[in-house]
């Protein structure tokens, strides 16, 4: 379920945004936990993964 957020400045460390995921799944799909990857699309941009992530 790939989707893509962008900013328009780069996050700086320290700095508090927030982050809207939206999708679309069955209940049975939405189910349980995820992890969250997010990164950087420039070039060697690091990333961050976010562990046990839910869905209401």
């Amino acid at each position: 379920m790939p989707f893509s957020y962008t900013t328009h400045h780069p996050i700086a460390p320290g700095e508090k945004v927030r982050v809207v995921v939206e999708l679309e799944a069955t209940q049975e799909a939405a189910r349980g936990t995820f992890t969250l990857k997010l990164w950087s699309q420039a070039r060697g941009g690091r990333s961050e993964l976010f562990d046990e992530v839910s869905f209401p």
